[in-house]
């Protein structure tokens, strides 16, 4: 089993250092080991296991162990991404259920099974899943928060995520969403039925409470927060961001773990482990054991050795000390003033660089942004999220209402081709073109960012990386925005002229 979990964990350890949602990660391994280990010690031993069955288990161990050793140079190269993680995980939980099978047949199954279960909650979500769940985390919490306050006397009115109060605008981004803390929740709900040995149904019970509570404690520091900046300033209020957050998760804890004791008191404890008590089990023979080991632990030790040995090799290319060029903005003074990028964006999007620019215009002429986002040496692939991230989900996240999309629009430059998905956005009464492109700094080539097509590119950029055998990515991010042009010739004219004034290319 070693053979099949070591790799992966070893490789799922840099998402859990570097990814905010995961690291809790570093405990689940623990407690499914610990888990498995009170099984082991109350179980009464394997039962006798047909020579078909032994030989299934062996052969779908042996098939499961290949394709995982297979998929190991995918994810040196991205190991934060959530499909290789998930298939990584199941080919490894197949292999142990084959050797559990082999072994100790379908009660080895029902003993061992939710340690190998458990380990998925160190997964990251499939964005499938995460995208919906953050969108309506961050509006409810926004929405409710503004309504109660508003019923309280506060002055609070919201635009998509984001909560209008005297003191300013106050943003529930992806951070205060309570994804974070929700995936935490989810793991130690499961623990906490594990530990109190609860029917599944009670552990259902714990797991759906768990969420609401999530849920609901989030909402309230929302509801705190803003209640805060509304009195004492914006300032005030990040103060208590971070601190109200752990608050938060304690309590949510504290609630799922009294929940977990109750539902325990109240029933069996789970018979999956007991089960097999009832009926004497025939030990296996030892001399079979020791021909086992003898005949395939060698060629299975071998098989993980010569496969780090080959993934090490082959990314160790000389490419990883080459120095690229990135896109930056560079404006004249009197007419482009450089704005900071604010700090929750750049936490948010993980990237290593940012430039942002904001025109002054003469009398009568439109006004514009631009923005450039970098990443650079991206191991965890943080810059596929950000690309995937295109106007028509940010944009309705600050209230703004997407009227069209328009044919994309290609500017050549001496320095390279951009190409820039268009649309057209309503914002507080306010028409704004909105251009977003993407850059593969690598093979210095556009990468195509329009909502339909920005998850095709991402999975290709990953498995590039593995091609050009290179365990980072370089990308950038060209973002222009133009507002109250007078029609759409006049915003692609203005991308034009401003894509050639302000974009320059220069090594990092």
């Amino acid at each position: 089993m070693g053979a099949v979990w070591l790799p992966l964990l070893t490789r799922l350890s840099l998402s859990w250092r570097s990814d905010p949602e995961l690291w809790h990660g570093w405990a689940v391994p623990l407690v499914a080991m610990g888990i498995a280990r009170v099984r082991w010690q109350e179980w009464s031993g394997p039962m006798p296991v047909s020579r078909r069955a032994r030989r299934l288990g062996e052969w779908g161990y042996g098939v499961a162990l290949v394709l995982s050793l297979a998929l190991l140079p995918v994810i040196e190269a991205n190991p934060a991404w959530p499909s290789a993680q998930w298939l990584g995980a199941g080919l490894a939980t197949i292999a142990t259920l084959s050797i559990l099978a082999a072994w100790g047949g379908r009660d080895a199954w029902r003993t061992f099974g939710f340690p190998l279960f458990f380990m998925h909650t160190a997964l990251a979500a499939p964005a499938l899943v995460k995208e919906p769940v953050m969108d309506f985390l961050m509006q409810s919490n926004a929405f409710i928060a503004a309504e109660v306050l508003s019923l309280l006397g506060k002055t609070a009115v919201v635009r998509g995520n984001l909560i209008e109060v005297e003191a300013g605008v106050i943003g529930v981004e992806e951070a205060c969403s309570g994804l974070r803390s929700l995936q935490a929740v989810w793991m130690f709900a499961w623990m906490f039925g594990a530990v109190n040995r609860l029917r599944w149904s009670g552990r259902w019970q714990v797991v759906g409470f768990a969420v609401a509570a999530a849920w609901v404690g989030n909402l309230g520091r929302t509801m705190v927060l803003t209640w805060r900046m509304e009195d004492a300033g914006i300032a005030a209020g990040e103060a208590w961001h971070d601190a109200s957050g752990v608050i938060a998760l304690v309590l949510t804890l504290g609630a799922v773990f009294a929940l977990a004791v109750r539902v325990e008191s109240r029933q069996v404890v789970a018979p999956e482990v007991t089960a097999a008590t009832t009926i004497a089990p025939r030990p296996v023979p030892l001399q079979r054991r020791l021909n086992v080991r003898s005949r395939w632990v060698a060629v299975v030790v071998v098989l993980v050795v010569v496969t780090e040995a080959a993934t090490a090799w082959w990314y160790d290319a000389p490419g990883e000390a080459t120095r690229f060029e990135h896109w930056y903005l560079q404006g004249a003074p009197e007419r482009w003033k450089e704005v900071p990028v604010d700090a929750g964006v750049r936490e948010a999007l993980a990237c290593s660089g940012a430039d942002q620019l904001e025109q002054t215009p003469a009398p009568g002429q439109p006004r514009g942004m631009g923005l450039v986002m970098r990443w650079q040496r991206d191991r965890t692939m943080f810059a596929a999220g950000a690309l995937a991230h295109a106007p028509t989900v940010c944009m309705p996240a600050i209230g703004g209402r997407l009227q069209r999309e328009l044919p994309s629009v290609e500017v050549r430059l001496p320095d390279g081709e951009l190409r820039f998905a268009a649309y057209v956005f309503h914002t507080r009464g306010r028409t704004q073109h909105v251009f977003n492109a993407g850059w593969n700094v690598q093979t210095e080539s556009p990468i195509v960012v329009t909502s339909g097509a920005a998850g095709s590119s991402i999975r290709r950029e990953r498995l590039a990386r593995v091609a050009r055998r290179t365990k980072f990515s370089e990308i950038d991010r060209v973002v222009l925005v133009v507002e109250d042009a007078v029609d759409d010739d006049a915003a692609v004219a203005w991308l034009r002229a401003t894509v050639a004034e302000l974009l320059i290319r220069r090594q990092d």
